[in-house]
């Protein structure tokens, strides 16, 4: 039986549409300013602004249905509780990597680079058949060329691979991990989770940004 929600895929596929859509605008001309991203003090929000709280919107809806079915698989809350962590740990590495390869210059031959740790996440992450012998060995290379491509990075300054600012995909894993581990500690305790989204609002609220000189 399938217990997919089909507006939360309707809405993930929009989201990526958008994506795709509004990740070109740099390849072109005379945009229109609604369209793109609006400048950090500017009175406004573009629809480019949109897509990544959209995406954010989407994986949270999606948890309690992801969760809840592990349970009814028989799956323990450990088990449930490991699967986020390997999952989170995933999100912040790929964004450790396509942060640094965009934020930073790097010396040595950067596409080489880039196509490598690409090799590298389908290795260790692809989603192998059970009965496929060589996927230890497949997912240890991928490992082992992570590794080597994070150790060989270098900027021309000399710099070392660094975390950043885990870049979107890496701040997508942190605010997965919060909402994910909060749904399970509380799933029982609904009544806790609209208190857990009021002390984030007001959190964000007692945040007051300063303009930089």
């Amino acid at each position: 039986m399938n217990k997919r929600n089909l507006a939360i895929d309707m809405f993930r596929g929009l989201t990526m549409v958008l994506m795709v859509f509004v990740n070109d605008f740099w390849t072109v001309f005379d945009v229109p300013h609604w369209l793109e991203h609006f400048a950090t003090w500017e009175d406004g929000m573009g629809l480019s602004d949109l897509i990544y709280p959209m995406f954010l919107f989407a994986v949270g809806m999606s948890i309690p249905y992801a969760i809840d079915r592990r349970f009814e698989k028989g799956l323990s809350a450990e088990s449930t509780l490991s699967h986020i962590l390997s999952r989170t740990f995933a999100l912040l590495l790929m964004g450790s990597f396509i942060c640094n390869q965009e934020s930073r210059e790097m010396a040595g031959c950067r596409w080489l680079w880039i196509l490598l740790f690409v090799i590298g996440f389908f290795l260790v992450w692809n989603q192998y058949k059970a009965d496929f012998k060589p996927a230890k060995w497949l997912k240890t290379i991928g490992v082992l060329l992570l590794i080597g491509l994070a150790v060989y990075y270098r900027t021309p300054d000399g710099a070392h691979f660094e975390a950043l600012w885990w870049g979107i995909l890496g701040q997508i894993g942190w605010a997965y991990l919060f909402c994910a581990v909060a749904y399970l500690l509380c799933r029982n305790r609904q009544w806790v989770l609209p208190i857990i989204w009021l002390l984030i609002c007001l959190v964000n609220l007692s945040v007051v940004p300063m303009r930089g000189g």
